[in-house]
């Protein structure tokens, strides 16, 4: 998992590339993203009522994950980020309520994990052994 930041809306942004601030946190969706985490964590925030939005994420993240998933093997990832306005200056802002958020997103992940959980994330059905 990688949780970051991502551009929160504000004045002079561009509202289709930024997110409400304060109004939950977005789960990234694209090639770096693996589907079945994606719909995990998106049934996860459903069932906690926790407000979320899709964040297109069409080549690469700008995160960590575009290195992990590629590590050996390949690390299935999941990039969940939290609206930051200003980003890269000194006055940077985040909503506190979105860092609560994203965590007990991250905890009820954890908490629910079953042990076959990595069985059950492959890309293709017929790699299953």
């Amino acid at each position: 998992m990688i949780i970051d930041v991502t551009h929160a809306s504000g004045p002079g942004s561009q509202g289709h590339k930024t997110f409400p601030l304060g109004r939950g946190v977005t789960l990234g969706w694209g090639p770096t993203v693996h589907p079945k985490l994606y719909e995990t964590f998106k049934e996860i925030a459903e069932k906690l009522e926790i407000p979320y939005k899709m964040e297109p994420m069409p080549r690469y993240s700008g995160t960590d994950a575009d290195r992990l998933q590629t590590i050996a093997e390949g690390i299935p990832t999941m990039v969940i980020s939290i609206p930051l306005r200003y980003m890269h200056t000194p006055v940077e802002i985040v909503s506190k309520k979105d860092i609560q958020r994203a965590a007990r997103l991250l905890a009820e992940f954890a908490a629910t994990l079953e042990i076959d959980f990595m069985d059950k994330i492959q890309w293709d059905e017929t790699a299953k052994t």
